[in-house]
């Protein structure tokens, strides 16, 4: 019973990003062609880059848990995992990654005030997104230039 609920939860993370993913073309062609016309489309972008960056670590996490409860049950058939625990481990790791996730949106909103463009959107949320930039932006200086990789840098 573990095991069909681990693969329910793998499934429903990867239809969120599937849905987040399909949204973003859509948004793309929104935000650049009718981005002036649409002042709150940005919220959009916000929304798609918080839900696909999450369930992406989600299912991640999810795998993994698969694998290791996977070959526990090979090594020891008789030993009992409690779902308990791992509910509360999977439910932890999910709010850190909400944290990150917003952590991120929150350091792009401050950039992109200095920035009003929404082609910048675009670039860093949609086509180029990695989840923790926030983080790294805040743990540099004012004067600090961001190292290239960083999704706001393009």
């Amino acid at each position: 019973a573990l095991i069909q609920r681990l693969y329910l939860r793998i499934g429903l993370a990867d239809l969120f990003v599937g849905i987040g993913v399909i949204l973003q073309g859509p948004i793309m062609f929104l935000m650049i062609w009718k981005g002036k016309e649409m002042p709150n489309i940005e919220n959009l972008a916000y929304i798609s880059y918080f839900v696909t960056a999450t369930a992406v670590k989600i299912s991640v996490f999810m795998n993994c848990v698969l694998g290791m409860v996977r070959c526990l049950n090979i090594a020891k058939p008789f030993y009992q995992i409690n779902e308990r625990v791992l509910c509360n481990c999977t439910l932890l790791y999910m709010a850190i990654w909400m944290l990150v996730a917003g952590i991120d949106l929150w350091q792009f909103t401050v950039i992109r005030e200095k920035a009003d463009q929404n082609m910048f959107i675009v670039k860093s949320l949609i086509i180029k997104a990695l989840p923790g930039f926030g983080l790294a932006r805040l743990s540099m200086h004012e004067h600090q230039k961001a190292p290239s990789y960083l999704s706001y840098q393009l």
